[in-house]
């Protein structure tokens, strides 16, 4: 995933309908296109089911801490 890419993805609006949404809330798999909810690390194809591991990270004096 460090070489995969962060932006949106389509949603349902209704019935046959998609849109773009969850922009920059989205990593995407550069290898096999599977896409995960950057905030919970979860698949959006099956949730349940596969998931990346996530870490708290936070700001200080304007650098970004990973917390692990």
């Amino acid at each position: 995933m460090c070489a995969g890419s962060l932006g949106g993805t389509f949603v349902a609006a209704g019935p046959h309908e998609y849109v773009y949404g969850r922009d920059e809330r989205v990593v995407r798999c550069p290898w096999h296109g599977w896409e995960f909810d950057v905030e919970s690390g979860r698949s959006l194809l099956e949730p349940k089911r596969v998931g990346l591991r996530t870490y708290r990270v936070s700001q200080q004096d304007g650098e970004v801490v990973l917390h692990v």
